[in-house]
């Protein structure tokens, strides 16, 4: 598990890594401060902190 990263929905890491390769889970676009916070509005927003989530991890 990621500290500072966005709470997990499940019991699994966000990322794993084997033979040089590294494989991440599907990520939401929740707050990683604050989950209980609504989704951002519009897909671009989300895409934008979907991408900012995987940054973390």
């Amino acid at each position: 598990m990621v500290a500072a990263g966005p709470s997990p929905v499940a019991p699994f890491s966000h990322a794993a890594e084997a033979d040089g390769w590294v494989f991440l889970t599907g990520q939401m676009p929740t707050d990683p401060d604050d989950n209980s916070r609504p989704l951002p509005e519009g897909i671009e927003a989300q895409t934008r902190r979907v991408m900012d989530n995987l940054t973390i991890v």
